[in-house]
């Protein structure tokens, strides 16, 4: 259900203004959650205030932002909410 719903849900971001331009998002899971997947050595702080952008830019209020590079997986989830 959720992967038919994300399918249909669009995918790019668009926004003006200084250094405006388009950008894609990762996933847009139930039209109510970001999903940002990267793979790095180490999440930064600056992967935190793009995915709060996203959320501020979508009036989101929930996201996940997972980092694919770690021995575990659930140590490398961190949820983020407005």
């Amino acid at each position: 259900m959720i992967r038919k719903l994300a399918a249909k849900l669009p995918s790019l971001m668009l926004w003006g203004g200084a250094g405006g331009g388009v950008r894609k998002r990762d996933k847009t899971l139930a039209a109510n959650l970001i999903v940002e997947v990267k793979s790095v050595k180490a999440l930064a702080p600056i992967h935190e205030a793009q995915l709060m952008t996203y959320l501020k830019v979508t009036k989101l209020k929930a996201s996940l932002l997972i980092n694919f590079n770690e021995k575990v997986l659930t140590d490398g989830i961190k949820r983020l909410r407005i």
